[in-house]
């Protein structure tokens, strides 16, 4: 009987031709944990990033990030403006983040918004939504915000309110 149920299986596991898996077209070529992408312009630091979760895509060339903490760096290759978002996309060109972005410019500044791009040609963070901005002077919302990521000089594009430190 073990004989004829062992024969049974062998033939009806080798009966079928084996099917082709469909590719994987559009899906990751790549996913990680805990990495890291550095982007360099002539061999300095513009942009340290490091994501809790990366997947890889080539058809377009793209990385989708959950977790993301970002350094930005000034022209002399130091540190300047940090940044937090639950996700976001880098392209060959920009950074897409949203989700509760933070920047962070030393104990001088910080914008917290829900989107921000940062082009790398320009060197500019930029935020088209609602935006707050903290600093020792008070505390600022409204629409738009633009940040040079090298200097570290930025500006509201239309100031809803205003509120002074004491």
């Amino acid at each position: 009987m073990r004989w004829f149920v062992l024969a049974t299986i062998c033939l009806l596991a080798c009966s079928r031709e084996p099917q082709d898996v469909p590719s994987g077209e559009g899906g990751p070529v790549q996913e990680s944990w805990e990495a890291e992408i550095r982007i360099t312009e002539e061999g300095r630091p513009k942009c340290t990033i490091l994501a809790e979760h990366l997947l890889r895509y080539e058809n377009p060339d793209r990385s989708e990030l959950e977790g993301v903490r970002a350094t930005f760096y000034d022209r002399k290759g130091q540190a300047s403006i940090k940044l937090t978002a639950e996700r976001g996309v880098v392209y060959e060109d920009r950074v897409e983040v949203e989700g509760n972005v933070v920047l962070t410019y030393g104990d001088s500044l910080k914008v917290e918004t829900q989107r921000a791009r940062w082009d790398r040609k320009g060197g500019r963070i930029t935020s088209e939504g609602p935006v707050r901005i903290e600093t020792p002077e008070g505390e600022e919302v409204g629409e738009g915000f633009v940040c040079e990521a090298h200097s570290g000089r930025w500006w509201m594009r239309s100031v809803r309110g205003q509120v002074l430190a004491p």
